[in-house]
């Protein structure tokens, strides 16, 4: 009996240290074998809309230029969400599937331009924490978007991440703004000015319609001004005469709010 015991586990460690090896052979095998070279059937972007469906053309462009990938090969998943990732309107690249005997798909989450920033004649989307995108296919959403001002540096190339301190105010007070500006519709809101975002009497500057100009203040300030949540109540009031404020200039930055005509002291 017990001749019988080693005989067993003598075969099943021959057998298991058999297994891996047998398996690499197999999928060396199966590496040579063309008819399992698969290329890109499928993308699916999120969010989708009419814009991001233009995408799709120039990320498989991306893979086309990786090639066929074998789908036996344990590095396909990389070098799929690698070849997509290099595209700066990609963020991230959640699952990459096979589809035998020759496909591939990719679910792939897109970045959205959050903004733009005035540089000369032209302006730059960005996202909401600063990279800079290609304004190719967003150049129709562009034009309705926030446009900011008043960034003194120059932006870097698409897929870089554009450290300015202006910038960064603007953004964060868009980022406060956004889940008010529905109620703040009859200001017209649709510009910063972030050129004294940094000083202390001014800030960053709201732009609306029928030139009326909000002074916002500083985003990132604790203590002294008005919080968020008082600067839009504050809004929120105003907003309701809005035909009223043309050329006007409205301070909510400090306790209560305040109105001039536009080019006052």
């Amino acid at each position: 009996m017990r001749a019988f015991l080693r005989s067993r586990l003598t075969w099943l460690l021959l057998i298991a240290l058999l297994v891996p090896t047998l398996v690499r052979m197999a999928q060396r095998a199966l590496m040579q074998d063309r008819r399992f070279l698969a290329m890109p059937v499928e993308l699916n972007l999120t969010p989708m809309d009419a814009v991001e469906g233009r995408i799709v053309g120039r990320l498989v462009a991306r893979l086309k230029v990786l090639g066929p990938v074998h789908l036996c090969d344990p590095e396909l998943d990389h070098k799929v969400a690698g070849a997509l990732l290099a595209d700066p309107v990609v963020y991230d690249v959640l699952n990459v599937g096979r589809r035998w005997p020759r496909g591939y798909t990719a679910d792939v989450l897109l970045r959205r331009p959050y903004a733009t920033v005035r540089v000369g004649e032209h302006f730059v989307p960005v996202c909401l924490d600063g990279m800079v995108l290609p304004p190719e296919p967003y150049r129709e959403r562009m034009a309705t978007l926030f446009a900011i001002e008043g960034v003194r540096s120059q932006p870097p190339l698409p897929g870089e991440y554009w450290d300015d301190v202006r910038l960064d105010a603007g953004l964060l007070t868009l980022f406060q703004l956004a889940p008010h500006l529905a109620e703040l519709n009859g200001l017209g809101l649709r510009g910063l000015d972030v050129s004294g975002a940094e000083e202390a009497r001014k800030g960053v500057v709201l732009r609306g319609a029928r030139d009326v100009s909000v002074l916002w203040g500083r985003p990132g300030a604790t203590v002294a001004e008005n919080s968020v949540e008082r600067k839009v109540r504050y809004l929120r009031a105003f907003a309701r005469y809005a035909d009223l404020l043309a050329g006007q200039v409205l301070d909510v930055r400090l306790g209560e709010p305040y109105l001039r005509q536009s080019g006052a002291s």
